[in-house]
């Protein structure tokens, strides 16, 4: 048997009265509930061997270099003043503008998901993180005054805990390249999204140049310049209806030669590093 958790939130008895989940990779119904804490909810499945990814060493410590980053960030002078309503709006107009209705899973959600901020009328949202059940535990998940935060899975991405065609939006904002298999998570996002369907994406991607030196870049297990990534996105059967390159930065720098040295990677990501953004649908047929 396999299990994983479910950090109760928005819709969650709405989710499971609908047996939303499954195992991962979507073959089989959960086999049994169990609930070890009042905000958490433990599925139980039939479990399949699963092959380990060679990357998977590489994986855990971007997983454990993600969970620092987000415990500490709001004392980071580069951050603390970020809202995240104000960034997700920017970030939705370069992805299509608002959120459509319907079931929405947003993949790698983080502690501070768009969807804790933003939501349409007649939208359930969802979110899967591997690292939620921590975020919920450690009180670090962010949301709008007056609102339940969305309920997350804790599992990663390459095996999706849904049936097919069974999600009508996702949403992957900084996600693809820290996970294990992009190929393998595209392929799962395709087989969960229903025909027609819409994924908003962005992505850093990166000069050639710079891609060379990255190899002590233990967050991203990926490196792509945006050619190469649009490339990626089409040939996984996906249709690109927009695409845009912005800067990387969200926020102003510290100048000063002093605050250069301080904060030299964010200078670098200014320099050499860009956002993509994509709104592509999944084809009718």
């Amino acid at each position: 048997m396999g299990q994983y958790n479910i950090v109760k939130g928005q819709d969650f008895e709405l989710w499971q009265k609908d047996m939303a989940f499954c195992a991962p990779g979507g073959k089989t119904p959960v086999i049994g509930w169990d609930y070890p804490e009042y905000y958490l909810a433990q599925v139980t499945f039939k479990a399949e061997e699963v092959e380990r990814n060679p990357k998977a060493p590489r994986w855990e410590k971007a997983q454990k270099a993600e969970i620092n980053f987000w415990r500490k960030w709001r004392k980071n002078i580069l951050y603390k003043n970020i809202t995240p309503d104000t960034d997700w709006a920017e970030v939705l107009k370069r992805t299509g503008g608002p959120l459509p209705a319907g079931k929405v899973l947003d993949i790698g959600c983080g502690p501070i998901s768009v969807l804790n901020f933003f939501r349409g009328d007649g939208m359930r949202p969802i979110g899967i993180d591997p690292l939620a059940e921590l975020y919920a535990r450690e009180q670090i998940v962010e949301w709008k005054k007056g609102w339940e935060p969305i309920t997350m899975v804790s599992l990663s991405a390459e095996k999706l805990p849904f049936a097919n065609e069974y999600m009508d939006h996702l949403i992957c904002f900084n996600v693809l390249d820290h996970v294990a298999d992009a190929v393998a998570m595209l392929k799962e996002m395709l087989r969960v999204l229903r025909p027609g369907g819409t994924i908003r994406i962005y992505i850093h991607t990166f000069s050639r140049w710079l891609k060379k030196l990255l190899f002590f870049d233990s967050p991203h297990l990926s490196h792509w310049e945006h050619i190469e990534f649009s490339k990626l996105l089409e040939s996984s059967g996906l249709e690109i209806i927009q695409e845009n390159i912005e800067s990387a930065l969200f926020f102003e720098l510290p100048s000063g030669f002093y605050a250069t040295l301080r904060y030299f990677s964010y200078w670098i990501a200014s320099k050499a590093v860009k956002t993509s953004y994509f709104l592509l649908k999944k084809p009718n047929g």
